[in-house]
């Protein structure tokens, strides 16, 4: 599994730019995840009983947001890795 190690500066830098996005900047980035993330879905359906990989982007506004869209239409649990 790929990790993203950040340095505290980076971690400041992250925060310095997310304060400055306004509520419709994240609203429309959480959308255009969703819009991918509901279409990934919709693929691993038509694929089912076949191993498929989707990617989840690491580090996005709106990423928690989209999945729990989708796991609410989808009755999908929401899977934490590392989460024990």
């Amino acid at each position: 599994m790929e990790r993203i190690f950040m340095t505290d500066k980076m971690r400041q830098a992250r925060h310095d730019t997310a304060v400055t996005r306004t509520k419709e900047e994240i609203q429309i980035a959480g959308n255009e995840i969703y819009d991918r993330l509901k279409a990934d879905v919709l693929i691993a359906q038509n694929k089912q009983g076949r191993d498929y990989i989707t990617h989840i982007l690491e580090r996005k506004v709106g990423k928690s947001y989209a999945l729990m869209r989708i796991a609410a239409e989808t009755g999908y649990p929401i899977i934490v890795h590392n989460s024990v």
